[in-house]
């Protein structure tokens, strides 16, 4: 028996399906809302992080770090940035969460209409 069938014999279930779809939907648009804003604010940050990464890379960055070791560097001043793993750490997410975006992007595309 097909599913139209059986949903013409069991209309209390087809309406719990369109119910249900509807939810699903619901999650789905909300879920890709806050994925698109999400996507346009992490674009936006990238000139910051590279600015970032090249700090990170720096003669600079090392000095500040031996500095901050020795405490020559007033405690008033934040310096986690100065720590070995905080901006070490945050590019390996960045490229983990990238790695989680390409899967995502492939298994997206495998799903498009052909024309």
């Amino acid at each position: 028996m097909d599913l139209s069938t059986y949903y013409k014999q069991h209309p209390e279930e087809r309406y719990e399906n369109i119910r249900r779809m509807g939810e699903i939907l619901s999650r789905v648009e909300e879920t890709l809302t806050k994925a698109e804003a999400l996507l346009e604010e992490w674009k936006a940050l990238q000139p910051d992080f590279e600015t970032l990464v090249a700090y990170y890379d720096s003669p600079q960055w090392r000095e500040d770090y031996f500095d901050s070791n020795d405490g020559k560097i007033p405690d008033e001043v934040p310096q986690w940035v100065l720590t070995q793993d905080a901006i070490f750490d945050a590019i390996g997410t960045e490229f983990d969460l990238a790695d989680g975006y390409k899967e995502l992007i492939e298994t997206i595309d495998s799903k498009k209409w052909k024309e």
